[in-house]
């Protein structure tokens, strides 16, 4: 109520010609205030399940702007928008010239494969451990094989227990950055199901393992992973069982090493279901809204 009362109070004051709500708690109230002074709205989902705020106040917006595939949504038709996930200008068509040199940061030869694992802060410590029980043994029979492993805070020790003979072949730290320098590098990615890191990843064209984290409101991770390893996109672990048993990331790996042609068409097939100029897209769509308000 204090929410809806202040979203009045500032949109009295700013009088805007149309407001986009990205979702979250605070879009409730500022959703119920456009509709009182019938203020144009426009909702956007990175996921592929809509959260709450947007499922509560979607109803009244002008336009749902969607990150995912547009099927995955229960918006009018009519109404909705695929624009996708926006990322920073850094993912988007980068330099040849950026895996060169961060590879060769690396000390990686032309013929040797990066697999890059990044976690994510919520859940880290549990990723990090599904990734430790599984690689000494990958890492022993693929020498080509290198790793940087972004882990969770105060985990940088995790692989000390490991044979110092592939202490070389294993980087981590708990930031990395910039992270778009890292996945250009990367041969073969596994991450987390967040919206916004799918789109970053396929933008870069990368082959992808998903590692959804199940225990984030509305199981939103889980969703996103299944509408991509349906399409063929991806690669999808269980975390719980995964937990139990750690050959099953063994195996996604090992596939993706020892088969390129299974990289080639996971990256192929994930990039062209990544929406490009989501940015673009969102802004003309405001400025639509604006345009249709004027005439």
């Amino acid at each position: 109520m204090v929410g809806t009362a202040e979203s009045i109070w500032a949109l009295m004051r700013i009088r805007p010609d149309v407001a986009f709500i990205k979702g979250g708690y605070v879009g409730v109230p500022v959703g119920l205030a456009c509709r009182l002074f019938r203020t144009p709205y426009i909702t956007h989902d990175s996921d592929a399940v809509p959260g709450l705020t947007n499922r509560i106040i979607g109803k009244g917006a002008r336009y749902n702007a969607v990150g995912m595939p547009p099927d995955n949504y229960s918006y009018k038709k009519e109404k909705m928008v695929y624009v996708g996930v926006p990322v920073t200008d850094d993912f988007i068509d980068p330099e040849p010239s950026i895996r060169k040199s961060k590879r060769s940061e690396l000390d990686l030869k032309k013929d040797d494969l990066l697999l890059l694992i990044t976690g994510g802060s919520n859940g880290a410590r549990r990723m990090d451990k599904i990734i430790h029980d599984c690689l000494e043994k990958i890492l022993d029979k693929n020498p080509k094989l290198n790793i940087v492993h972004q882990v969770g805070k105060n985990n940088e020790n995790i692989y000390e227990d490991y044979p110092l003979k592939l202490h070389s072949r294993i980087r981590v730290a708990s930031f990395l950055q910039p992270l778009s320098s890292y996945v250009a590098a990367a041969d073969i990615v596994i991450a987390r199901a967040g919206a916004t890191a799918i789109a970053e990843i396929g933008h870069m064209k990368k082959p992808l393992i998903l590692v959804p984290n199940p225990y984030l409101t509305g199981a939103h991770q889980i969703k996103n992973a299944k509408v991509l390893q349906k399409l063929n996109a991806v690669l999808v672990i269980d975390e719980h069982k995964a937990l139990e048993d750690s050959s099953l990331v063994s195996k996604a790996i090992y596939d993706l090493i020892k088969k390129p042609d299974l990289r080639n068409d996971l990256e192929e097939k994930l990039y062209s279901l990544t929406q490009k100029d989501a940015t673009k897209k969102i802004s003309n769509l405001l400025l639509k809204v604006i345009g249709e308000n004027a005439g």
